[in-house]
């Protein structure tokens, strides 16, 4: 059976959907039939071009306000879709947020609060709302965007190495739980990905990543996209991290 008629007619949330690599995510999925449902929290702007960018190329997509690091906010969106009788059948929890510069003594605690908050509490929260839904329905597919700094550290970092590696045990845990529901839970890791995120750290640190590639070349949005499609498409992989990264990990983790 050809991947997209595995797909069609399901539905998808991409938390931090509207730009980056969600962005990229949430345009494959589309191409793929799932009807996309793009998470954002306040860049209405990106999130309703991209949605129309969708819609031109003939697929479905919504664009969904909430703040993923806040346990009601993520209920409230839950309580929408049972109220429009919709379902998440794909979780893609994407959102993520890295303090720099700066090392552990000089990040704000807030800062920091909020960091852990978008990168590990908000995989909890979406699951806590969604997987109820996909054990009713015994299909599920989740993915979560973990990094590779997660298994080696990073220094300047740590909120977000920590936070990283909280959530590749989640991946581990909730796929030996979740299994016998008809779940998979497998997550999809960069390194150093060419996204606004990335090239605000400054041209010094995106020579690095580039000069210590042995491609000599930074993996893009799509290419995390295009892995989060495969795992997805995937019914008997779980459990599992993809490392997509011009092979920087091989050099630098």
């Amino acid at each position: 059976m050809k991947e997209k008629n595995v797909l069609k007619r399901r539905s998808a949330f991409v938390t931090g959907g509207s730009s980056g690599i969600g962005s990229a995510i949430s345009h494959e999925l589309s191409k793929r039939g799932i009807t996309v449902y793009i998470g954002y929290n306040e860049s209405y702007k990106s999130a309703m071009k991209l949605k129309n960018d969708i819609i031109y190329s003939g697929g479905n997509a919504e664009i969904i306000q909430v703040d993923v690091s806040d346990y009601n906010s993520v209920i409230k969106l839950r309580d929408s879709f049972h109220k429009e009788k919709e379902f998440i059948d794909i979780l893609v929890n994407n959102a993520g947020k890295v303090l720099r510069p700066g090392g552990w003594l000089e990040q704000d605690y807030k800062q920091v609060e909020e960091t852990v908050h978008t990168n590990l509490l908000s995989v909890i929260y979406t699951m806590k709302a969604f997987v109820p839904d996909m054990i009713n329905n015994n299909y599920g597919r989740i993915i979560n965007i973990s990094s590779t700094f997660a298994k080696s550290g990073a220094t300047q970092v740590l909120s977000y190495t920590a936070s990283k590696a909280g959530v590749d045990n989640i991946t581990k845990s909730m796929a030996r739980e979740l299994g016998k529901f008809g779940i998979t839970v497998n997550s999809v890791s960069p390194t150093v990905v060419d996204t606004k995120m990335a090239r605000d750290a400054g041209n010094e640190f995106i020579k690095w990543a580039i000069d210590n590639s042995p491609l000599k070349v930074l993996a893009e949005p799509l290419d995390i996209a295009k892995a989060v499609v495969f795992m997805i498409s995937q019914a008997k992989v779980t459990g599992q991290d993809l490392i997509v990264d011009a092979g920087l990990s091989l050099n630098v983790c």
